[in-house]
């Protein structure tokens, strides 16, 4: 189908032009930006959850015109760095309210920082980045840098494939 056919008939059927172009899955705008959404917020969690294992602690500072600081703190969050000005906060009662993230304080080997939503997504996206390159590299080249836990690896296994053959 060609791009044009494509664009006419999208009108009619109510569907994504790229749909009918085989070029994604998501037949409505809003499944797409719903998809996109779901990758962002799992990628920021990914990246929240590496920065506990090494040893980064977090903190999310909202603001909330309904609620002062004391019971923000206490709140359950709904929400995503994403869309900061959409966040939820649920209190004890199980009511929710409306709030926005200010910042976001980090503390590493006993220094604090808070830094803004902005610096936040752009170290995620850095992170993410660094990631994809790292993988292309090890794709690419073995230098050998783990050289030595790969041969104890090798000799463990074989080591093990002998003792089964005695068994």
């Amino acid at each position: 189908m060609s791009e044009d056919s494509a664009k006419v008939f999208s009108k009619i059927l109510n569907v994504r032009k790229e749909y009918l172009l085989c070029d994604d899955n998501f037949m409505t705008t809003t499944e797409f930006i719903n998809s996109e959404y779901a990758f962002w917020d799992a990628r920021d969690t990914s990246i929240m959850n590496i920065l506990k294992l090494i040893g980064v602690s977090t903190g999310l500072v909202f603001f909330s015109p309904e609620l002062d600081i004391e019971t923000i703190k206490e709140c359950k969050v709904k929400g995503s760095f994403d869309r900061p000005c959409s966040f939820l906060l649920e209190d004890a009662a199980g009511q929710e309210h409306s709030a926005i993230l200010e910042s976001i304080s980090i503390t590493f080997e006993e220094k604090q920082s808070t830094i803004s939503v902005g610096q936040y997504l752009a170290f995620c996206d850095h992170i993410y980045n660094y990631i994809g390159f790292a993988l292309q590299q090890l794709v690419e080249q073995n230098d050998g840098t783990y050289k030595a836990i790969d041969l104890a690896t090798q000799a463990a296994i074989r080591e093990s494939r002998a003792l089964e053959g005695r068994l």
